[in-house]
């Protein structure tokens, strides 16, 4: 009965998940080509359209398209022209194509000055590509940006070479690769020929184990004729170096934008670019300036007919602590620091690097700009040969550090992943095996603890079982060095929340309640009571038991979300995973501040009844069965140790005169003794493990609101806490070998019989071969 209801809400609350995919566009923009009918209703059922708002008696449009195959299924000339434009075109196929000539941009319905082309999947760029040559005539502000995509040509490798009238980015005003895509190395810079693009932008550039993402060039021996004004660089532990900033490509950038983190700046990177006027850092930290130093400066101040370059290092207010970074920066006329704020509170090191600015330009420039407020206090006090400062030797982590460390476990866990799953599925399919099979043979009563461990072989099984299926939703760095297309399909998801995540965490308390009772039932026997042998046949205690274990997962279910459509993340910080969870807020709730669309981080009160549930799962599942399975497990330890003791005095009782058979015993009981202790502690430290990461978890989640801003931080100390736990999953069969005489006896028996029953069939064989060669000879 409770399974048949239970069984019912979980049905409501997945037709609840899948009907949360609202359409909130409307087609009635849509008008019916009278000579592509056909195609204007197949057009219709893969766009949706929003009303953005209205400019000069124009609608503005946001154009969604998606699950296409090929460009030439986008009709734009299905949208009435009349009144109408569109601002915004998302185009999102069913996998990764090429972008070509295939998509018709009708241009008559673009009737604004400003119009947005997002690209997702987009996996190279056709060389002979022109669809947006007419908006440069058109003098249309153009902003393309791609997700999901890969930076390149079509064939670049094979046909880098100019072609007549080739250029693609004819006059744009902005283009943008969002950290999701991916880079390539020795791409063909004819991407950029003849283009004019005012602001280029590259996201997601990483030299890490997890994701090593970058670009480099082809070497050419031509011009570009490449324009281009402001050129941003997002960095996660990148290098800086000529190979990326080729000065081939962007010798005629002026203004460079770096945001992230940055391990190295190579010395001469900014020699040769002379049209270079502007240099700033949004870094989340300043180490590779702090840390790494200036040396780079130096390259700049020696190029002959150079701008000035300004250098701005956001939210930075130049303490005299860091005085020793900057006070090998020589006299200049090229670099000039400009500060953030002006009428700041400045301090003696910013008047030390406007000292050396040309002369006596830069105190010129204090003073007739008033950047400072206490410039006369600076001037009286300042004492460059005394000031005191130091070396900084490390910074606070970020928290895309923290991430980065948590997938840097993550990583870990997957590779070995496979090997445990695997070993657990034949391991406890053995355990199996060889209980139920010996028992059927030996038509003896199967003991409690027999039970116990066949079911939680069962359990154990299924649980290595889900943790391999598990591996298609693991996504590590986002495109990185492993994160499978289909990690964020639905069907991938509903197998996340319902089976990986509630049903394999019943799996694993269910187990963690029957290894306590295995080991409650075998001390149990060794002091020769039946309570701990029979409680757990008690049908008062296993029902309640099993309601709560179904219970205690709920919130897994009710606060875990289906993400439907996360692909335009423009920041690591927007980025949500696939599903999306790590909450205390009812996933099926309208949003408050967002009725339109269920935002996963619009702002909402934390359900008491889901933060109650996490905290009674890691109290009992975590903490309380781990206690109970360790105390057990040093009571039974105790126990071993003393009956080893009164048969070691037994021995030598029995054998005073013979020290042979008492050293033989001796030696015995201390290779027992070592194996079982090893055992016993090999479980003992995967558990504490496990222990530590979902402590972490609930330390944060309790304390902190990084799991809300980055929920995948929590979710890796969840893969690797789970990962430990499926180490022991798949370690049952060593365990039940050395801690029980009578599976040992059992298995040694069961191989024994597969050893007997392989020859005879081997022998069977062999005889049966002998025979027809006999029966051939004779009747030749």
């Amino acid at each position: 009965m409770f399974g048949s209801i239970f069984f019912f809400l979980i049905i409501i609350n997945l037709f609840m998940t899948l009907s949360g995919q609202e359409a909130y566009f409307s087609n009635k923009f849509l008008v019916q080509n009278t000579s592509n009918i056909e195609h204007c209703l197949q057009f219709s059922k893969i766009s949706q359209m929003v009303f953005l708002y209205g400019q000069a008696n124009i609608y503005n449009l946001a154009i969604k398209v998606r699950n296409f195959n090929d460009f030439e299924q986008i009709r734009l000339d299905c949208i009435s022209p009349k009144n109408t434009s569109i601002g915004i075109l998302t185009l999102i196929p069913k996998r990764p194509i090429a972008l070509s000539n295939n998509l018709n941009l009708n241009h008559s319905i673009f009737q604004i000055n400003t119009i947005t082309f997002k690209f997702i999947y987009i996996n190279k760029i056709d060389s002979n590509l022109n669809i947006f040559h007419n908006f440069f005539n058109d003098k249309i502000l153009i902003h393309i940006e791609f997700y999901y995509s890969t930076f390149g040509l079509e064939h670049q490798n094979l046909q880098c070479r100019i072609k007549n009238n080739f250029t693609i980015f004819k006059k744009v005003f902005s283009l943008t690769y969002v950290f999701t895509c991916i880079y390539t190395l020795n791409t063909c810079p004819l991407l950029f020929y003849n283009s004019d693009i005012s602001d280029l932008n590259f996201n997601g550039l990483s030299n890490t184990i997890i994701k090593n993402n970058y670009f480099t060039f082809i070497s050419i021996n031509y011009d570009l004729n490449f324009k281009i004004n402001k050129l941003s660089l997002s960095f996660y532990r990148g290098l800086l170096n000529p190979n990326l900033l080729d000065i081939n490509v962007f010798k005629q950038v002026r203004s460079i934008y770096l945001y992230g983190q940055i391990k190295k700046i190579h010395n001469h990177i900014f020699e040769n670019f002379t049209n270079l006027t502007e240099i700033r850092f949004f870094l989340d930290k300043l180490d590779v300036i702090l840390i790494e130093g200036l040396d780079w400066l130096n390259s700049i101040n020696s190029i002959i007919n150079l701008n000035t370059i300004k250098i701005i290092i956001n939210n930075y207010k130049y303490p005299n602590i860091d005085f020793c970074v900057f006070k090998k920066v020589p006299q200049n006329r090229h670099i000039l620091f400009q500060l953030f704020l002006y009428r700041a509170n400045c301090t003696c090191l910013i008047l030390w690097l406007y000292k050396i600015y040309y002369f006596d330009d830069g105190l010129r420039l204090l003073n007739r700009n008033e950047l400072c407020s206490n410039l006369v206090l600076l001037n009286s006090t300042c004492n460059f040969e005394t000031i005191k400062c130091q070396m900084r030797t490390d910074f606070d982590l970020t928290k895309q550090d923290k991430l980065y460390e948590s997938e840097i476990l993550t990583l870990t866990s997957l590779i070995l992943t496979p090997f445990f799953s695997i070993m657990g599925l034949f391991g406890n399919l053995l355990n199996i095996l060889v209980l139920k099979m010996n028992a059927k043979l030996s038509n003896e009563k199967v003991s409690i603890i027999h039970k116990l461990m066949v079911l939680n072989s069962i359990v154990n099984f299924l649980y290595c079982l889900i943790s391999l299926l598990h591996l298609m939703n693991i996504c590590i760095g986002i495109n990185g060095v492993y994160c499978p297309f289909i990690s964020r399909s639905i069907s991938v998801q509903i197998f996340e929340i319902y089976i990986r995540d509630y049903f394999g965490n019943i799996l694993k308390t269910l187990s963690n309640f029957l290894c306590v009772g295995i080991s409650l039932s075998r001390y149990g026997s060794l002091i020769n009571r039946t309570l701990f042998r029979n409680i757990f046949q008690n049908k008062k205690i296993l029902v309640p038991l099993i309601i709560v274990v179904f219970v205690l997962h709920l919130d897994k279910i009710f606060t875990s979300r289906i993400v439907y459509d996360n692909l335009l993340a423009h920041i690591i910080d927007d980025y949500i995973e696939s599903p999306f969870r790590n909450t205390f807020i009812n996933a099926f709730e309208k949003d408050k501040y967002d009725a339109i669309q269920r935002s996963p981080f619009s702002i909402r009160q934390n359900n008491p009844i889901y933060l109650a549930l996490f905290c009674l799962n890691f109290l009992i599942n975590d903490f309380l069965l781990f206690v109970i399975l360790l105390i057990t497990d040093l009571f039974l330890l105790a126990k071993f140790k003393y009956n080893l003791k009164v048969k070691r005095m037994i021995i030598m009782k029995n054998n005073l005169h013979n020290q042979d058979k008492i050293h033989k015993n001796e030696k015995t009981n201390f290779r027992v003794t070592v194996i079982i202790l090893v055992n016993l502690n090999i479980l003992l430290i995967l558990r504490s493990l496990e222990l530590v990461m979902n402590f972490t978890v609930f330390i944060t989640k309790i304390s902190s609101k990084l799991c809300d801003f980055i929920n995948k931080f929590c979710t890796n100390y969840y893969e690797t806490g789970n990962f430990f736990y499926l180490i022991t999953c798949s370690y049952t069969t060593v365990a039940y070998y050395y801690l029980n005489n009578s599976f040992n006896n059992k298995l040694k028996c069961f191989v024994s019989n597969i050893n007997l029953v392989f020859k005879n069939g081997i022998l069977r064989f062999y005889y049966l071969q002998q025979d027809s060669v006999s029966n051939g000879t004779q009747s030749s």
